[in-house]
Parts: C-alpha cells; structure tokens; sequence
C-alpha cells in the first residue's frame, strides 16, 4: 500500500492507474512464465487453464473475501472505462481466434499484443 502510493506521488499518476499497469502486470508475470514453459513443452491447455485461474480466483475469491471484510463501494466508475472498452475488444479477439483454427497464430498474438500496447498509451495519455 506505501510502494503504490510512493509510486503515485513520486510519479504523479492516479492510484487507479497505478493499479492496472503496474501492479497487473506484477500480478501477471508468474502467469506469463509459467505460459512460456508450458508452450515449450507443448501444453498449451495448461496455459489456457492457469490462465483462466489467474482471472477468475482474484476476481471472485480474492474480491469476494475482501468485500466481506470491508464492502467496496466505487462512487466513480468513469476512471476504468477505458479499461473495460479493452477488455471487451480483446476478450471478443481472442474468443474470434480461438474459434477459427482452435488455435492463436503469431498474427493473431501479435494484434492481441498490440491491443495491449495500445491500452498502455491511451491510459497514460488520458492520466
């Protein structure tokens, strides 16, 4: 809680934004190693499992627990609507992908990426 608030005073960014890049990607990068060796083991259904561990346990357990401790009350959700706008456009990609071949080519996973990039730019351009 003191390092993401250092971070948003030293850097001069809001605590949500603190929150979705850099926090998420801390959160995320166990997730992507354990993606890479499963890829080159060639067992992609164990990424596709973590993956969806990785999602649905802190948005449901992990969020569920801390609401029972102390409700979360959001008095403007205006902040994250970027971030559900990119949300939705790459969970309809990647469903779209996944259903041609049952499989994510390298253009696919680079535009997929690219979605991601340009998430980054349009939150620290909107900050």
């Amino acid at each position: 809680m003191r390092s993401t608030s250092f971070l948003t005073e030293s850097l001069n960014l809001s605590v949500p934004l603190i929150g979705i890049l850099i926090v998420g990607l801390g959160n995320a990068l166990p997730e992507g190693y354990f993606a890479i060796v499963s890829a080159r083991s060639g067992r992609t259904w164990m990424i596709l499992g973590n993956l969806m561990g990785a999602i649905v346990v802190p948005a449901t357990l992990v969020l569920g627990i801390v609401a029972l401790i102390c409700p979360i009350k959001i008095s403007d959700c205006l902040p994250f609507a970027i971030g559900r706008f990119f949300l939705i456009f790459s969970a309809i990609f990647f469903l779209f992908f996944v259903r041609t071949d049952r499989k994510i080519t390298r253009k696919e996973a680079i535009f997929l990426l690219s979605i991601y990039i340009i998430f980054i730019i349009v939150e620290l351009l909107t900050r």
